[in-house]
């Protein structure tokens, strides 16, 4: 898309296109990086201490994203929604706590994959954008889309809206 709106000035080779495409950190599920940003960060010479910054950060979001993913989420899944039926008589109640705790163990689980591959992205050197910005916490829907999965909301509206 950069390349075809001109946002691009040099000519974009094949290996370097398909690495930033085929990035393994971020190719399953994102987060949705620019290309421009992308071949900044990779032909970037980072410092030892830049880099040892970054390797911190890297490995602190891997924690983190273990956290969300393993432990949060898997809590969740396992402890809520599962045990839903036993606790919840009540259909309309139930479905209002299973649309809530199913919300949240989304919530966790992506956003615990996704600091999952910001994580490695760090440790290799390419700062991969963050995806979640405490969703939970907008006063609107509006504010909600803007926090939630911001890389896909960013590139919709850079590239559809």
């Amino acid at each position: 898309m950069e390349a075809r709106d001109g946002l691009l000035k040099e000519q974009l080779p094949l290996h370097r296109l398909l690495y930033f495409i085929l990035f393994f950190p971020t190719i399953s599920s994102g987060p949705i990086d620019r290309y421009r940003r992308f071949v900044k960060d990779e032909q970037k010479a980072w410092t030892k201490e830049e880099y040892a910054d970054l390797l911190y950060t890297g490995i602190h979001k891997i924690f983190i994203g273990f956290l969300y993913k393993f432990i949060i989420g898997y809590a969740i899944n396992t402890y809520f929604i599962m045990n839903l039926p036993a606790i919840t008589h009540n259909k309309i109640l139930g479905n209002l706590l299973y649309m809530y705790g199913y919300s949240m163990y989304l919530f966790f689980d992506f956003a615990g994959y996704t600091m999952f591959a910001v994580g490695v992205s760090y440790i290799m050197g390419i700062k991969s954008p963050e995806n979640f910005n405490k969703p939970f916490i907008s006063k609107n829907i509006k504010d909600f889309w803007n926090r939630w999965h911001m890389s896909l909301s960013f590139w919709f509206r850079d590239y559809v809206f």
